[in-house]
């Protein structure tokens, strides 16, 4: 009798266990995941946050045109490079639309340490027939130290406000053609009243 007893016990708890344990499986109503569509305020959000600003703007043309040539000709490792910090300072007494680009950098050196250094690009406002007209003359030859330096630090001195940009959005938005930047900069320009 206590066999059977124990046997009946041990039929229904194998009989429960089974039971929960299935409970919490669901068949699935379809393989395909459920689309959201997004509202028409978030897509007015994401067009806003992909809209770059003048000093991101002067900040990618000076990373795409300057200083990712020049590093990747003098750095022994140019795979190595880290842009770390990126500012932008108006140019005072320039027609507005000149600024100054400050890129903090680190790299390998040929010993296996890093080195941590600052490079400095002049853009200017951009010729209204030619799209090259961004840089300064003097832009690849003084991008270390200088006459470069020296004005950026003289914009500072001046009073004129140093703008952080970010160094993802930079990167991320080094694939755009020179014309695609000439248009974008003079429509801040255009947008701002400056001609």
């Amino acid at each position: 009798m206590k066999r059977k007893t124990a046997w009946l016990l041990a039929l229904v708890l194998a009989v429960s266990l089974c039971a929960c344990g299935q409970e919490g499986r669901a068949e699935p109503e379809s393989a395909q995941p459920e689309v959201i569509e997004p509202s028409a305020d978030e897509m007015l959000e994401a067009d806003d946050a992909q809209t770059l600003t003048l000093e991101e703007l002067k900040a990618i043309i000076a990373v795409n045109q300057v200083v990712l040539p020049y590093l990747d000709g003098v750095l022994d490792d140019p795979e190595s490079l880290s842009i770390l910090e990126i500012d932008v300072v108006s140019v005072p007494g320039e027609p507005q639309g000149y600024h100054m680009v400050r890129v903090d950098y680190n790299a390998a050196n040929s010993t296996g340490g890093r080195d941590r250094d600052e490079l400095y690009v002049e853009t200017s406002r951009g010729g209204t027939g030619d799209n090259s007209e961004y840089l300064g003359d003097t832009a690849t030859q003084t991008i270390r130290r200088g006459n470069n330096r020296d004005r950026y630090d003289e914009c500072v001195a001046e009073g004129m406000e140093e703008v952080s940009v970010d160094v993802d959005t930079v990167m991320r938005n080094l694939e755009f053609s020179e014309d695609e930047l000439y248009d974008m900069v003079w429509a801040q320009f255009d947008a701002m009243g400056i001609r």
